[in-house]
């Protein structure tokens, strides 16, 4: 009898301990936190009855896809202006190459032809000596070389153009769209201060007028240069060399 009263104490002070250990944790701030509802996603399309029934929850979206097709043209402008200013830099440094290729051969070829009319060989020019039949290899080199550029050269300048035509659509890009953001604006501000809502028609135009740009900017390439021509022909002349 002794024993079952001590084992029955034993199991009501366990009971009254655990209790106030949940009493305690209670008190401290420790909770089961219940999980949030996830956010809804934002709408990407609008029916004309989102829009009859929320004109300026259409307008603010409206307003934040004109920004975003803003923020993308001006990126692509980026682009276009870096690939320019790489493609001008190229075109230089090609075309000084030229004028120095071009010089030394005029030089040579009219110290070979003096040589000919003379018959006195070798001939010296800048220094150097040349045989004619080494005279004769050098001419043909630079004329390789020189004639292997000249598509490149053409390459170049349309290229040029075609990057100043892309840059010129999307300037005119986003001067629509900066018009199509103000007028948001002054719908937006008619809605919020019930003076003469817009009408729906007026509002799906915009709707219209935001997919239009979309598509156009979606067909731009972020290249718009088009693959320049590489040399073959002279892909073995050493012309440094040649000019030494």
């Amino acid at each position: 009898m002794k024993n079952f009263l001590i084992i029955l104490v034993l199991v009501i002070g366990g009971g009254l301990a655990y209790r106030a250990y949940q009493a305690k944790q209670m008190t401290t701030g420790v909770r089961v936190s219940t999980p949030l509802p996830p956010t809804a996603p934002p709408k990407k399309q609008w029916t004309p009855d989102d829009i009859a029934k929320d004109p300026q929850g259409y307008l603010v979206w409206s307003g934040q896809q004109v920004q975003a097709q803003i923020a993308e043209r001006e990126k692509r402008l980026n682009i276009l202006s870096a690939s320019r200013e790489d493609i001008v830099a190229r075109q230089k440094a090609m075309t000084d190459k030229i004028d120095e290729v071009n010089n030394f051969r005029t030089r040579l070829q009219t110290a070979y032809q003096k040589a000919e009319d003379e018959d006195r060989w070798p001939v010296r020019m800048a220094g150097r000596t040349f045989e004619r039949a080494k005279a004769q290899d050098m001419l043909n080199q630079f004329q390789t070389w020189l004639d292997d550029r000249q598509p490149l050269a053409t390459a170049y300048d349309s290229s040029l153009k075609k990057i100043d035509d892309s840059a010129a659509v999307m300037q005119d890009d986003l001067r629509n769209l900066a018009a199509l953001q103000d007028k948001l604006s002054l719908d937006l501000e008619r809605v919020k201060l019930n003076q003469g809502m817009a009408e729906l028609d007026t509002l799906r135009k915009t709707e219209t007028q935001l997919a239009s740009m979309s598509a156009a900017l979606s067909k731009m390439s972020e290249d718009q240069a088009p693959v320049l021509p590489t040399a073959t022909k002279s892909s073995r002349v050493d012309i440094d060399s040649l000019l030494k």
